[in-house]
Parts: C-alpha cells; structure tokens; sequence
C-alpha cells in the first residue's frame, strides 16, 4: 500500500467509526427512553407522544418518543 491508500483507508474506518458512534449514540438516548417509562412504555410513550404543544409534558420528551414509535414502528393496540 502506498501513503495515498492508507490515507484512505483511515478515513474510511473513520467514517465507519463515526457512523457505529451515532448508532450507539441513538441506542443509548432509546434505551434512557425506555427505561424512563417502565413496564407501562408502550402505553406511557404512546401517551407522551400525542402531547405536544401541551406545557404539562417536556416537549423535548414529545418529540423523542415521535420519534422512538416512529423508528421501532409502534401502534396503539401494540
């Protein structure tokens, strides 16, 4: 290998180290979700996310339980 490819090479386990860093990233904030919800999550983060706009509930928490029923798919009638 010359200087040239191993340069690319770094970057690229760079980019791939970067990518694995935000996935875990994302699973760490899901996983703070779920367990701030408890055995009631599917319900209770339903529940959270139909809040918005409502002062009583965290909106950083609304959107952050939009998003988790909307990356893992969930329903009402789960």
């Amino acid at each position: 290998m010359n200087e040239e490819q191993i340069e690319n090479r770094f970057e690229e386990i760079r980019s791939e180290l970067k990518a694995q860093k935000e996935q875990l990233d994302s699973l760490k904030e899901d996983l703070r979700i779920l367990l701030k919800h408890r055995s009631i999550a599917p319900r209770d983060i339903l529940d959270t996310a139909q809040q918005l706009g409502n002062a009583a509930f965290d909106q950083i928490d609304v959107h952050k339980c939009q998003e988790f029923l909307k990356k893992y798919e969930i329903r009402r009638g789960f």
